[in-house]
């Protein structure tokens, strides 16, 4: 029922003061606060321990309060450009711009300035690209990923938290039939979508819960295609 949070002694903000136990418990109960606020509805109050760590009291166990800290932004509404991480923003008209952050606790970034400059179109940012104006564009379609492993650029890929479901209807009679649902799943082979249908751009979705997300079983089940099977069932439904 409660949950202990050491905070790291080296970390400060970009500002120069040190993320200290207030400091964060200011920040934490801003965002506890808001209205939009998702994932502290077990907490119920929040304490500085002897040792300046954190001491979270909730009504009810809560497993996934930890997920829901480390996706909170430590920023004061006062002060909302203030962070800690490696780079901090810097005033800037129009484009947005960021700074190595020098005092970093885990080293200075190598880069030293971040700009991220929008386009209207993709057709845009392409120009940019091939001219040499900028170093990075975001969101390459697949067709193009291809089109880029024959020049000097690099693509660099990563699996996106979201999946595309494809969901029976149970308003259908034969659909809403158990049998005829699992023998339709045990008919489509996965990975052959995943290799011919998004050219193995993507990763084969065994379970709910996102692949990299502590509380996935990689133990799991994993799923194999049984069109054999399948149709026996279907026979027999």
């Amino acid at each position: 029922m409660t949950l202990r949070v050491h905070l790291r002694p080296d970390a400060q903000f970009h500002d120069g003061t040190a993320v200290s136990a207030p400091a964060v418990i200011k920040i934490l109960k801003q965002k506890i606060a808001k209205p939009q606020a998702i994932g502290f509805e077990a907490v119920s109050s929040i304490d500085t321990a002897d040792d300046g760590s954190l001491l979270f009291h909730l009504s009810r166990p809560d497993g996934f309060l930890t997920s829901t800290l480390a996706t909170t932004l430590i920023t004061d509404d006062d002060k909302p450009d203030v962070g800690t991480g490696p780079f901090r923003l810097v005033a800037e008209k129009g484009n947005l711009a960021a700074v190595r952050n020098a005092s970093y606790y885990r080293g200075a970034p190598d880069i030293e300035r971040v700009e991220v400059n929008p386009y209207p179109t993709a057709r845009a940012t392409w120009v940019r690209l091939l001219r040499g104006d900028i170093d990075m564009a975001l969101e390459i379609n697949k067709d193009s990923v291809e089109f880029l492993e024959n020049t000097k650029f690099k693509p660099i890929s990563s699996i996106q938290p979201f999946y595309i479901p494809l969901v029976f209807s149970l308003r259908n009679p034969i659909l809403a039939r158990l049998e005829v649902r699992r023998a339709i799943s045990d008919a489509i082979d996965r990975d052959e979508i995943k290799s011919k249908g998004m050219r193995d751009h993507g990763q084969v979705a065994d379970d709910p819960v996102w692949p990299f997300h502590w509380a996935h079983n990689a133990a799991g089940r994993r799923h194999t295609p049984d069109p054999l099977g399948a149709r026996e069932r279907l026979d027999a439904a």
